[in-house]
Order: C-alpha cells, then sequence, then structure tokens
C-alpha cells in the first residue's frame, strides 16, 4: 500500500481492526502511518484502550457498527444488552438537545473524536445520520453513555454456526428491504 501512496494512487493508506499489537508490528517499519484504523465502537464497545491508542499516534478511528445494539439485531433477540433506542437515559439526553437518540448515540461518538459511519437504506435515517453538528453533548453525557459499556462488541469473531444464522436472517431481512426498495 505503500507503493501505491508513493506513486500517486491514493492519499493516505487504512487499515481496519488493528489492534495495538497489530500497529507494534508495523509501526516501525512502515513509511507511511495507517491514517485510519476502521473498528467497532459503539456504546456497548466502546474499546476505550484502543481509540486512545490510535488518536495518541494520530491515527482517525473510524467507528463501524456506531449504534451497536441500540438497535434490533436479529442474531441477538434473546440476548441484547442495554441501552435499547427508548432507554430512559438516552431518551433525556435526546429531549435536552431537541434530537432523536439514534443522533445522541452517534454524536457521542464523534465527541469521542471518532469518526461514526452508520448505515442504513432509509432516507429519514440517513438524513437523521448527518444532521449531528448542530449540537454537542456535555462530558457528563458523554460519561452516562460510557457506562453503558460491556466490552460486547457487536459483530464479534462467530462460529460457523453463528455465521450461517448470521447470513441467514440477513438475506431474508435483506430481501425484505429490497422489496420495499424495488418492488415487482
Amino acid at each position: 500500500m505503500e507503493d501505491v501512496k508513493k506513486l500517486g494512487l491514493t492519499k493516505s493508506i487504512g487499515v481496519s481492526n488493528f489492534k495495538k499489537e497489530h500497529f507494534d508490528l508495523i509501526l516501525p517499519y512502515c513509511t507511511t502511518q495507517p491514517a485510519v484504523n476502521q473498528i467497532e465502537v459503539n456504546p456497548t464497545f466502546t474499546n476505550t484502550e484502543l481509540v486512545q491508542y490510535c488518536q495518541n499516534q494520530g491515527i482517525i478511528v473510524m467507528a463501524y457498527g456506531p449504534l451497536g445494539y441500540t438497535v434490533p439485531r436479529p442474531w441477538a433477540r434473546n440476548n441484547r444488552p442495554p441501552p435499547s433506542l427508548d432507554d430512559p437515559v438516552l431518551v433525556k439526553i435526546a429531549k435536552k438537545y431537541g434530537v432523536t437518540t439514534s443522533q445522541v448515540a452517534l454524536r457521542y461518538l464523534m465527541d469521542r473524536g471518532t469518526v461514526p459511519i452508520p448505515r442504513s437504506t432509509n432516507k429519514n435515517h440517513i438524513q437523521l445520520n448527518i444532521d449531528l453538528f448542530n449540537f454537542s453533548l456535555t462530558d457528563e453525557d458523554v460519561e452516562r453513555i460510557s457506562n453503558f459499556n460491556i466490552n460486547r462488541p457487536v459483530y464479534a469473531a462467530a462460529t460457523p454456526a453463528v455465521i450461517a444464522e448470521d447470513y441467514k436472517m440477513r438475506m431474508l431481512h435483506g430481501n425484505q428491504r429490497n422489496r420495499k426498495l424495488y418492488p415487482l
């Protein structure tokens, strides 16, 4: 990737799911430090130490799965940790700023210095995901949301059986979504 950058074919280099141990292996030998590390960060998986490490190294953290378990996850329906989008803590913070609880969850990540990358096909949700720049959370709000951390990622390494079930559920829900978007 460094050669690709030297040739001018890319402006920067990013990595995904790198842990501190991975950086310890590459940073002493690379001539171009990664600009971004894309990792999972959300209220139930704050990934605090890795986020802090990346920030100390000048590496931007791009947070995937930013809503965590606040939104329904078909594979976790019987074992879903708080918060949900109707959690009283998130509702109180959202009312304080006149925004939605999903916007609070995304702004929480921004106020921690990360770049959340939510996924949606719903136009209203996409607009709400963009409208995050007219408010900021207080340090106390950030702390309250951080208290949901249980170090449980949404996208944990899974067994083949879990992967197969996840694929089956994604295909089912994806097909339902696609029928709404592209009716025949």
